[in-house]
């Protein structure tokens, strides 16, 4: 088992072939390979001001077009 640093071969291998790793792992190759300030500056930017935003426009989203029918 090849290690590098705080995560093993594997789970890169893994990463590279299936495109799906943990979370945990994830953030272990961006901070190896440098990316740790560019990851925070994407998560840190809020996508909505709050959960009642969130889930208000979500809601619309599934809503049929055409239709009085609500979910």
């Amino acid at each position: 088992m090849i290690v590098f640093g705080l995560f093993t071969l594997s789970s890169i291998q893994c990463f590279e072939h299936t495109g799906e790793v943990s979370l945990s792992s994830f953030a272990k190759i961006v901070r190896f390979l440098g990316y740790a300030k560019e990851l925070m500056e994407v998560i840190s930017k809020p996508k909505y001001q709050s959960i009642e935003e969130m889930v208000r426009i979500n809601k619309n989203k599934r809503r049929k077009r055409g239709t009085n029918e609500k979910f």
